[in-house]
Order: structure tokens, then sequence, then C-alpha cells
């Protein structure tokens, strides 16, 4: 299946529904926001299991790696 921008689908329903290309827009922008809001979600839930896994002494060298690693694409998620 091909990947079309918000435009691009705006287009496509513009034709089909005309007088609701905004509409149409900000509706896939809230969508996309709140897909991402989900993922960070998740994102921290996991950061902090694996932050109690390193104060209980349980996580490895590996783990501790990859606990910066998810904090890493906390930051980067967050300046998105």
């Amino acid at each position: 299946m091909k990947q079309e921008t918000i435009e691009q689908a705006a287009e496509r329903y513009w034709a089909k529904q005309p007088y609701n290309e905004d509409a149409f827009i900000e509706g896939a922008k809230w969508q996309q926001e709140q897909s991402y809001s989900e993922e960070l979600i998740q994102l921290e839930l996991l950061i902090k299991s694996q932050e109690e896994l390193k104060n209980k002494g349980v996580l490895t060298n590996e783990g501790i790696g990859y606990l910066n690693g998810l904090k890493t694409a906390l930051k980067q998620f967050k300046n998105k």
C-alpha cells in the first residue's frame, strides 16, 4: 500500500467531499499527534521499568546501555 501525505489524502478526499479540506487536514494532524502521544507514553514506561531494574542491581552493562539509548530516543522524540 502506497503511503500518501496528508495533503495528498486531502486532495483525494476533496474530490469526493468539497468544502471539507481544512477540516480533513486538521483531523489528520490531530490523529497523528495522538499516535505520537501513545508512543511517547510507551517509551516513558519502558524507561521507568528499566530504571527500576537498574536500581535493584539486576541490570547488566548491556541493559544500562539499552536504558541510555532509550533516554536518548525519548529526548529526540520530545524535540520533534
